[in-house]
């Protein structure tokens, strides 16, 4: 079963129709893209981190 799928079976479990129903798949279907966003950009963070430590620890062997 597909995401859209699934916001919509659980859309109409909690009595949602319409563009009641419509409005909530959208606003799920953004708050998960923002997820996916902050957790994207939190890997680039943590990589960029390493990086540095990388970076450090060759010059303190220099």
């Amino acid at each position: 079963m597909s995401d859209l799928e699934n916001l919509f079976q659980m859309g109409e479990k909690s009595g949602l129709s319409g563009e009641t129903l419509l409005s909530f798949i959208r606003e799920r279907e953004e708050a998960e893209r923002k997820e996916r966003a902050y957790e994207r950009e939190e890997r680039n963070r943590e990589r960029e981190f390493k990086k540095l430590e990388m970076e450090r620890e060759i010059e303190m062997e220099r």
